[in-house]
């Protein structure tokens, strides 16, 4: 039986805004699909992310799906210890040349403080965000130095039977 049959996930995984909007690149059908099934698996506490994501995705796709999506879910926020830790250890994570507050260090944050609950193979982070660049590290990066799993969106879906 595939994970999306029983809509239960043997990890949770936490969702950064880039994940969410990657979503969009999929066929429609596809989309509508995907939003059911992880609104199923939101609700059962196999997936979720920081309200910073809903943020995040307020400023650039406010009429979108996944802005629509991601503000229909009640979301997990990390405790400002846990992100004060992160932030110890990747904070250069965030953009200090943005004009928003990032939502990196709190996707990261919830990561940590989930793994700490469900142990080192309990946790994925699924992200976009792969490239370092000059002005921060990526989320890959930051998962590889905080011990933390990552997956881009399109390797999850695959790797729990979600899509294709």
């Amino acid at each position: 039986m595939t994970w999306a049959r029983s809509l239960d996930l043997p990890v949770v995984a936490v969702l950064d805004t880039s994940a969410v909007v990657e979503l969009k690149t999929l066929p429609p059908a596809v989309q509508m699909r995907l939003y059911g099934d992880l609104s199923t698996l939101r609700a059962r506490g196999c997936v979720t992310y920081p309200k910073k994501v809903t943020d995040e995705l307020s400023l650039w796709a406010a009429r979108d799906a996944p802005y629509s999506w991601a503000r229909s879910h009640r979301v997990s926020d990390p405790s400002f210890e846990d992100v004060r830790r992160v932030m110890a250890v990747v904070g250069d994570v965030v953009d200090t040349q943005k004009d928003h507050e990032d939502a990196d260090p709190y996707v990261l944050a919830l990561a940590v403080a989930l793994q700490r609950e469900h142990g080192a193979n309990g946790v994925v982070v699924v992200s976009e965000d792969v490239r370092d660049r000059p002005t921060r590290i990526s989320i890959a990066t930051a998962c590889r130095r905080l011990g933390l799993r990552h997956l881009r969106l399109r390797e999850f879906l695959a790797e729990f039977g979600l899509y294709p």
